[in-house]
């Protein structure tokens, strides 16, 4: 009895709920259509975005194995590296810009549509390129395009050859993504500034450490055309691994040309010796001195070896103090302490290279307002005091021997003197 009380209830509830809602059924029938209406539209006019991504694995001197530090420590070429500062350089718009260039991404090609236009990166039968120090910018540029030619308005130009046209040196070439013919659509391209488009590609483009251990970098780029966010993010690595070589190849120029210089200078000093020797020689002819001369002799000629090796280790010291003052430390490479016995000092002079290096790659890439930058030549500004205290201090010592030296030659020429003229001239 009670179940069946229930069940009337129920019933009257819907039947009231509908009679009352069913006078609306209009503003019911509205609202769906303008639901599926606005659904339609937005999947009509919204660009899908596809993310692609990529890991680079860097070799950054603060982190990874003790195995692979000791292994890094021998290759004294290749620049050190910090993730942190790789990471901007990698987003960098020097890099950004290059792909652009290297992909031609500065003259996007566009499919008009009813409602919109489209990215005709892979349906276009053509890309364009143009000289990219010369560009002029220019929008919606319609042509039409067959297997050998490029029609724009009443001009014909050929596929692969450099024509010069209203908006500027340009050439035409087949698109590797197209492979059908299809002369329906309705195609037009855009000539842009390269700087601009690398902007657009950085607000795109995320990178990310993979943690605070790692050295791998996570990039992330989204684009409407899953193929050329691949080309694009496929190419900044091609650049990034391209400036790294640059890099060490500069590096290891440089410091081939600063040796090559040192053994020259040597070998002009061996070669003027000998020289003198001969003339000498010749002029006196081969004679045989007695063997109080001859000690003499071998203890002039070891304190002048001495005297030469003290002005080597002055000239070397005069070197780095040249190579401290500068301001822009850069621009040439760490001078050879060959000769000098002070580990200490040969330790500061590199650790001032090595940050004069890393703030360069900052200034490059983020300004000199760049607190690690200021952080950076307010250690260089602290070190080079050291330096020079050092310098100073290695200076007057190696004076004076050379001094104590020139003073016990002169001693030996004395004895000398007082041999016979032609015997003391001959030795």
């Amino acid at each position: 009895m009670n179940r069946k009380i229930s069940e009337d209830k129920d019933s009257n509830f819907s039947s009231s709920f509908i009679f009352r809602y069913l006078p609306y059924w209009p503003l019911f029938l509205l609202l769906t259509l303008v639901a599926l209406s606005g659904a339609w539209f937005y999947l009509k006019f919204t660009t899908p975005a596809y993310e692609t991504n990529a890991r680079i694995l860097i070799k950054d001197e603060k982190k990874g194995s003790e195995d692979s530090k000791t292994l890094e420590s021998l290759d004294l070429i290749s620049p050190k590296k910090i993730i942190d500062n790789e990471m901007e350089v990698i987003q960098s718009k020097t890099l950004l810009t290059e792909v652009v260039k290297n992909l031609n991404l500065y003259a996007p090609v566009s499919e008009e549509q009813r409602f919109k236009s489209i990215s005709a990166y892979t349906s276009s039968p053509v890309i364009i390129i143009a000289d990219s120090d010369h560009i002029k910018e220019t929008s919606k540029v319609y042509f039409t395009a067959d297997k050998n030619s490029v029609k724009i308005g009443k001009n014909t130009y050929l596929l692969d050859e450099w024509v010069n046209t209203p908006y500027g040196k340009l050439k035409f070439k087949k698109n590797r993504y197209k492979t059908a013919e299809d002369t329906e659509k309705k195609l037009y391209f855009s000539i842009i500034d390269p700087k601009k488009v690398a902007s657009s590609l950085a607000s795109r483009l995320k990178v990310t450490a993979a943690n605070k251990l790692s050295s791998i970098v996570n990039l992330s780029f989204t684009d409407e055309i899953p193929a050329r966010g691949e080309d694009i993010v496929n190419e900044l690595i091609s650049v990034y691994n391209r400036s790294i070589i640059s890099e060490k190849n500069t590096l290891a120029s440089n410091t081939s040309k600063f040796i090559d210089g040192r053994l020259a200078r040597v070998e002009d000093d061996l070669v003027l010796i000998e020289h003198k020797l001969q003339a000498y020689r010749a002029s006196k002819g081969a004679v045989d001195v007695d063997t109080q001369g001859k000690l003499f002799l071998q203890n002039v000629s070891t304190n002048d070896q001495k005297v030469s090796e003290i002005n080597t280790q002055l000239s070397v010291l005069n070197q780095i103090e040249g190579y401290v003052k500068s301001r822009d430390l850069s621009n040439g490479i760490v001078p050879s302490t060959v000769g000098v016995n002070d580990p200490g000092l040969e330790q500061m002079v590199k650790n001032v290279y090595d940050l004069q290096i890393e703030a360069e790659s900052l200034r490059k890439t983020t300004g000199e307002n760049n607190p690690l930058y200021v952080s950076y030549k307010d250690r260089i500004d602290k070190i080079r005091p050291q330096i020079l205290s050092n310098l100073q201090n290695q200076r007057a010592s190696l004076q004076a021997s050379k001094n104590n030296l020139s003073s016990t030659n002169s001693s030996y020429s004395s004895v000398l003197s007082s041999m016979p003229e032609t015997q003391r001239q001959l030795i």
